[in-house]
C-alpha cells in the first residue's frame, strides 16, 4: 500500500486555456476544478487557509498555495456583476482562471472566434 502524501492537492489546472478578450487578466478555463483568483479587488467575502495547508497543481506540474477561500465579484461587459462563490485565492498566479463547466451550468454561453 501506497501512502497518501501529507499535503494533497485540491486542485488541478489544465495548461490549455481559451482567453476571454474583454477581462484581459482572466482565462476561462475548460479542465480546471474550481475559480482561482490571483487579486484581491473582487473579494466580497474571504476565509483564510493555514499557509501550506492546500495547493494547486499547475498544467506544468509546479505547485501554488492557496491562501483562502473567497466569494469573487467578477465584473463583465455592460456592468454586469457575476458572484464566483468558493473561490480559491493564489495571489502567485500569473492571471485568474474561471472554471468553463459552472459557469455553462447556470446558463452563460460562450463564442470563440480568431
Amino acid at each position: 500500500m501506497v501512502p497518501f502524501p501529507a499535503k494533497i492537492p485540491d486542485v488541478n489546472v489544465c495548461s490549455h486555456a481559451f482567453v476571454a478578450n474583454s477581462l484581459p487578466q482572466l482565462i476561462v478555463d475548460t479542465r480546471t476544478t474550481k475559480h482561482i483568483v490571483q487579486d484581491k479587488d473582487g473579494f466580497v467575502e474571504f476565509h483564510h487557509y493555514l499557509v501550506d495547508s492546500r495547493t494547486i497543481v499547475m498544467g506544468n506540474s509546479s505547485k501554488e498555495d492557496v491562501l483562502g477561500v473567497v466569494t469573487y465579484q467578477l465584473r463583465l461587459r455592460e456592468g454586469i456583476k457575476l458572484l464566483l462563490h468558493d473561490t480559491l485565492y493564489a495571489p502567485r498566479l500569473q492571471c485568474s482562471l474561471v472554471s468553463f463547466v459552472p459557469i455553462m451550468r447556470i446558463g452563460f454561453s460562450f463564442w470563440f472566434s480568431y
